[in-house]
């Protein structure tokens, strides 16, 4: 595959993780500032991909650093989340709109997933060897940056509010 192919999709993939958030917002209006914060931080993500995806379709220079560093995040995070709020749906219904207004979050986590391994893999493959263990080590940092994200928002959730998914 090629980098403007692969550029395309993470765009693609970037735009429908921002459109993604209009059923929650609707859905979600009145919740606490930790869900606001994993929503802010999904819209931040999206943006992060689009500009990744329409950098690679323009062959930038710095967009492939720019799309290992938005996978890492988007990789760690949407595993996390992915994991947290599925045993958290499967544990209590809330109601059908709610449920509902999670499905768009639950298959974009799901593709992201998927799609990210063979994204990485694509990128290391067209970096050069002594740019490799730069993207390596940047691609790492991002991800272990998304853990801690996702740890420390789910234990503020837990410890200091009521509305967190348990």
């Amino acid at each position: 595959m090629d980098l403007a192919r692969l550029g395309l999709f993470i765009l693609l993939l970037g735009v429908a993780g921002i459109l993604r958030l209009i059923p929650e917002v609707i859905a979600y209006y009145f919740l606490g500032r930790v869900y606001h914060a994993i929503m802010v931080s999904d819209l931040l993500f999206g943006i992060a991909m689009v500009a990744a995806g329409q950098g690679l379709r323009t062959e930038k220079l710095w967009a492939p650093s720019l799309a290992l560093q938005t996978a890492g995040a988007v990789l760690s995070t949407s595993l996390g989340w992915g994991i947290l709020f599925g045993f958290s749906m499967l544990d209590s219904y809330r109601s059908l709109r709610s449920e509902l207004a999670m499905l768009p979050r639950m298959l974009f986590y799901g593709i992201a997933v998927m799609f990210w391994p063979y994204g990485v893999a694509v990128l290391m493959r067209t970096t050069s060897r002594e740019s490799r263990i730069y993207h390596w080590v940047s691609f790492a940092t991002w991800a272990a940056t998304g853990v801690f994200f996702v740890t420390g928002l789910h234990l503020w959730g837990r410890l200091f509010t009521d509305r967190f998914p348990d």
